[in-house]
């Protein structure tokens, strides 16, 4: 009854929102403003949401985030850091963080994670405005928005105790530099330096590196053989600094190659890639329905060739290829829900992908109606899930 219930509504939304698509689309938008005013409009936003997501914190914890209850008060005072190669400063900045609050206020691990990944989907709320101003006509602003943000990922800013906020504000920035990159108004080497960053703080973000390829691909007319080098300095320069960094401060380069996921398929195959089971494979497209409820969008999106042949959907195709295949063949080693936060950032780019192409295309009286019939269960689907995990973990 009460998904029918949902249905219906959405369908006399749908019906209003098809009478009076025009005007409603003109109302959502903020571009109209001075670029101050805007500027003030994404900060409070994004403050707003730091506040909302704090006060609806997760109050799930999986194995791992129990895990780093103990493993930060024992090696900070210690080592100075808790740290891993796998992540290695999202783990640095946990810890040290957590030292400095629990000497002034006394926070205790749990506190400070959340307070940390609140302030990362504030960031991430923030980068999310600014792609979605550049990038898309003033009308099509909010129906973006509200179609990004409506998949169950969004969890991961919502006090989640684990390894994966600041990355996947991180690789939002990314995907936001290169729509800027490929439009020739940033330079090519800021992004590899972007995405550099983001994979120093987890490795999973090193599976986008196929799609900063692409970048540097389709801008190697404009790029002298200097700026293709130097394009690639950017990418692995950081990343070899820093590891040199930490070898001399207590993370060995030894543990690379024997005690980290990047050696890990190689070592253990059977323990890092996914089974050929099929039961597994029926948790992983439920979890990724869960995650990303618009996902089903790009059946129909495909269907009726909405895809363009600009360079920047086909980026974002690329990188959505790249993390769907590390989704596939990367192994739920907690299990498949316990370690959803771990498949959560790489759905990031597939729902940029599916909120960009979908608000380009033709038809506006058709499109906003037809959003919101999918936004009002998909929204509710995703939702309900992060409240219930603050509510009743």
């Amino acid at each position: 009854l009460a998904t029918v219930s949902v249905l219906l509504l959405a369908g006399v939304i749908a019906f209003f929102a098809y009478r009076n698509a025009s005007r409603i689309e003109d109302a959502l938008t903020f571009r109209s403003l001075p670029v101050r005013s805007q500027l003030l409009v994404m900060l409070f936003v994004s403050s707003l949401a730091i506040i909302i997501f704090i006060a609806l914190r997760n109050r799930f914890i999986n194995v791992d985030g129990y895990a780093l209850l103990t493993k930060i008060p024992r090696d900070v005072p210690i080592r100075g850091a808790h740290v891993t190669h796998d992540e290695i400063l999202e783990l640095y900045i946990h810890s040290r963080f957590w030292f400095y609050a629990n000497q002034l206020i006394g926070w205790n691990v749990q506190q400070s994670y959340r307070v940390l990944s609140s302030i990362s989907g504030g960031v991430y709320l923030f980068v999310l405005l600014a792609l979605a101003s550049l990038s898309v006509r003033s009308r099509s602003i909010i129906p973006f928005l509200l179609l990004a943000i409506s998949g169950g990922y969004m969890q991961l800013f919502f006090g989640d105790v684990e390894n994966y906020s600041m990355v996947s504000a991180l690789i939002l920035l990314y995907i936001a530099l290169s729509y800027l990159a490929l439009q020739g108004r940033t330079p090519v080497w800021l992004t590899g330096f972007a995405l550099s960053v983001a994979i120093s703080f987890h490795l999973l973000a090193g599976w986008l590196i196929p799609s900063y390829v692409y970048i540097v691909f389709v801008s190697r007319k404009q790029l002298s053989l200097r700026g293709i080098i130097g394009s690639g300095i950017a990418l692995v320069l950081p990343i070899i600094l820093l590891l040199v960094y930490f070898h001399y401060n207590g993370l060995p380069i030894e543990r690379l190659l024997y005690n980290s996921h990047v050696s890990g398929p190689v070592r253990a195959g059977n323990i890092y890639l996914s089974p050929l089971n099929l039961d597994y494979y029926l948790e992983i497209f439920n979890l990724i329905l869960l995650l990303l409820p618009a996902i089903i969008l790009i059946v129909p999106l495909a269907f009726f060739g909405r895809f363009g042949s600009d360079k920047y959907t086909r980026f974002l195709l690329v990188a959505a290829v790249s993390m769907m295949v590390f989704t596939l063949v990367w192994r739920a080693q907690r299990g498949v829900y316990q370690d959803w936060n771990l498949f959560a950032p790489g759905m990031i780019p597939i729902s940029i992908l599916i909120a960009y192409t979908y608000v380009r295309a033709r038809g506006l009286a058709y499109r906003l109606p037809i959003l919101i019939v999918f936004l009002v269960p998909a929204g509710l689907h995703s939702y309900i899930w992060i409240l219930s995990n603050h509510f009743f973990p």
